[in-house]
């Protein structure tokens, strides 16, 4: 299970790094057992930036890259897409990704990585101790840092995402696999705490 932490001040026990990847290629890193830790700003993926609240006004850049990567098939459908999303703020300039638990670190969004048929008792137990329904928002790109990073955190509700092509790859994830992200403020998070 990943965890990714948002934190004010670099967490001490994990080595800050200048390198700029894809928010979902630290996240592989992490899940590969290797904790790393960022600026927010070296998040490279245009989409990610976008969604994690960077690049303020830059939308036009976003717009073209979903273009260019055959996600949208003009500009029009490119910013309504945008639209419909959510774009993180205020949450501190540091993010840590690493494989949960981490000793010190409590995660602002829990990850897990599994089958359809590993993640239906999960959801079926978060449905029978709260009585609700998961309702996911599922786009089938921006999977790892829009649907199981910034919606969970923004909401405060669960989400499950198919994953993308960028996300399954830099994730090193099977094709099978789908995620299920939790924020720290719900249910969902402690059923994947006791269940890890």
């Amino acid at each position: 299970m990943l965890g990714i932490a948002f934190l004010d001040e670099p967490h001490a026990g994990v080595k800050l790094t200048r390198r700029k990847r894809s928010h979902c290629a630290f996240m592989g890193q992490a899940l590969a057992g290797e904790p790393v830790q960022i600026e927010r700003g070296s998040v490279s993926c245009p989409l990610a930036r976008y969604y994690l609240g960077l690049d303020e006004g830059n939308i036009d850049g976003v717009v073209d890259f979903l273009m260019k990567t055959g996600d949208a098939e003009d500009e029009e459908l490119a910013r309504l897409y945008l639209s419909s999303g959510w774009r993180l703020t205020g949450l501190g300039p540091y993010i840590l990704y690493f494989g949960y638990p981490l000793d010190g670190v409590e995660p602002t969004v829990l990850i897990r990585m599994a089958t359809p048929v590993q993640l239906a008792p999960i959801v079926q137990t978060y449905n029978r101790q709260t009585g609700r329904r998961l309702l996911a928002s599922v786009s089938g790109l921006g999977a790892a840092c829009g649907e199981c990073t910034v919606y969970p955190i923004l909401t405060g509700f669960p989400n499950l995402s198919l994953g993308c092509r960028g996300c399954k790859r830099n994730m090193q994830v099977g094709e099978d696999a789908m995620m299920l992200a939790a924020p720290r403020s719900s249910p969902m998070f402690d059923i994947l705490v006791q269940g890890r």
